[in-house]
């Protein structure tokens, strides 16, 4: 078996650009009470946020004193997730807070922090023991994200405006606490390329992949060797039973490689096969599904060699529950 996947070129390298500065600072204007804040989440979340996320919080305080998840309400927002524990919400006995408002396509690096009628807004980061590294909504219906800034609160800005008058106050509010702690507006644009330059794969949600990567030795991340477009037209077929034998076999053969990959150290390849796997696998046949059971497995690998545990644990939460609607995953809170 073996010699028959070694016959078969294995997928190149792949070299990764200079990082780039990011759109998030580190650190902003004192925030008044912020450790006390930060802690609040870490506690639950098991991560860091970055101090913009309490700015914008500060504003809904001062927009809607009595219902600050509200106060960005006319323009079509709700914030959720972390403003809940902010507003004193706690989660009831076994619930996931990883799960609260985690749509069917959200991967763990992204966690929802805004609602809106047909789409939602979060921070997503490669790893968990890092900030985020940009802010990107995506819907319900659909595993492509779309890069929206690089902070929040200029993202909540931009949502506010030319949605009328009580929107509009909104805006102001905000414009005001980003011009006292230094924040720019929001440039999806600029964003985006950034993230693209620093990116060392194109997994199909869109958001990029970022790995350790040695420049010298190569190793931490490898091609997946074919195209994403390539891909997609597999994995439609797979799952739509029209694959031909030697299409399966190609199949056969990525997985193989993924595994092979992680035993040469290049973790980044498993990850975006599994994130790919992750994208196509059906929601609404996930037992028979044949991407359903491979992208759990490679993915559950990937977070753990990569030192990523928790991304590891949401996905295996996620996993069985990815079916439901996102507001049948909203964890009780008290």
């Amino acid at each position: 078996f073996f010699s028959c996947v070694w016959c078969v070129k294995m997928p190149g390298k792949r070299k990764a650009e200079a990082p780039v500065e990011d759109e998030i600072p580190c650190k902003i204007a004192k925030i008044s009470g912020i450790e006390l804040l930060q802690g609040s989440l870490k506690a639950v979340y098991d991560m860091e946020f970055p101090e913009e996320l309490f700015v914008l919080w500060e504003a809904a305080c001062q927009i809607c004193e009595e219902r600050p998840l509200d106060a960005f309400k006319a323009s079509g927002i709700q914030l959720v997730g972390p403003f809940e524990v902010l507003a004193a919400r706690s989660f009831a006995g076994e619930a996931k807070p990883h799960l609260h408002w985690r749509y069917p396509y959200d991967p763990p690096e992204f966690m929802t922090l805004l609602v809106g009628k047909d789409r939602h807004w979060g921070y997503f980061r490669d790893d968990p023991n890092e900030l985020p590294v940009l802010v990107a909504s995506g819907t319900a219906e659909g595993y492509e994200f779309t890069v929206e800034g690089g902070t929040l609160v200029s993202v909540v800005h931009a949502l506010c405006k030319g949605k009328g008058k009580e929107a509009a106050a909104g805006a102001e509010v905000l414009g005001k606490k980003m011009e006292n702690y230094g924040l720019k507006t929001a440039d999806a644009k600029r964003t985006a390329a950034a993230r693209a330059r620093q990116s060392l794969g194109q997994p199909f949600h869109k958001m990029g992949l970022r790995v350790p990567y040695d420049e010298k030795t190569e190793v931490g991340y490898r091609d997946l060797g074919m195209t994403p477009a390539h891909l997609k037209k597999l994995l439609g077929k797979l799952i739509g039973k029209t694959a031909k034998p030697a299409e399966r076999e190609e199949f056969d053969t990525l997985i193989t490689f993924a595994d092979v990959a992680n035993d040469e150290c290049d973790f980044g390849h498993g990850l975006e096969v599994g994130l790919d796997l992750f994208c196509f696998a059906s929601l609404t046949a996930p037992k028979t599904c044949p991407l359903h059971a491979h992208s759990q497995r490679i993915l559950d690998m990937a977070y753990m060699l990569l030192d990523r545990p928790l991304f590891q644990s949401i996905i295996n939460d996620h996993m069985d529950h990815r079916a439901q609607a996102a507001s049948d995953l909203a964890q009780p809170m008290n």
